[in-house]
């Protein structure tokens, strides 16, 4: 991973054995050869479009999938459109396969990979085949919420003037 956070405190409660390589520290691709030997990883998720751990997984010979949940100028917001585009182009080289979590974050890689190895596979949770309806009164508010990681990719900001929206327009939410 590449730092660490909330959520390795809590893999490493249920016993998985977490390394922190950050891109930038001086020794990180000998460390991480290290780590992917030692622990005989045999597939890299690639999720935020890493080049140098990717590099070094595929010297080694593991397979890569590149994980893409967003729009690519969300993900590498700091980029120009150039650079941005030579970035995907290289890590889509690096991947063997790739999965984007809509129709919309999928279609962005069909330029960069061979789309036989490019998937769609929806991360939503069809809640209404899942979950029966709750019930409540034709007065009570319906409370509207947004469950995700606190990331700028997220667009949290849409959420709460969407939420202004409803409310400013007398919807009882």
């Amino acid at each position: 991973v590449p730092e660490k956070g909330p959520a390795i405190g809590a893999y490493e409660k249920m016993g998985v054995k977490c390394v922190v390589v950050e891109d930038k520290e001086k020794n990180a691709v000998k460390k991480l050869e290290s780590v992917i030997s030692k622990y005989d990883i045999s597939l890299f998720h690639n999720n935020e479009i890493a080049t140098n751990i990717g590099k070094v997984a595929k010297a080694l010979g593991i397979l890569q999938l590149l994980h893409l949940h967003g729009k690519i100028a969300y993900v590498l917001p700091d980029s120009q459109p150039k650079l941005k585009r030579k970035k995907v182009s290289s890590v889509c080289a690096l991947s063997d396969f790739a999965i984007g979590v809509s129709e919309f974050v999928t279609n962005q890689l069909h330029g960069f990979m061979d789309s036989s190895k490019v998937k769609c596979l929806y991360s939503g949770v069809p809640i209404t085949k899942t979950l029966p309806p709750r019930q409540t009164s034709k007065n009570q508010a319906k409370m509207i919420g947004m469950i995700a990681h606190f990331y700028p990719l997220k667009r949290h900001e849409d959420f709460i003037v969407a939420a202004k929206y409803v409310l400013d327009r007398g919807y009882n939410a």
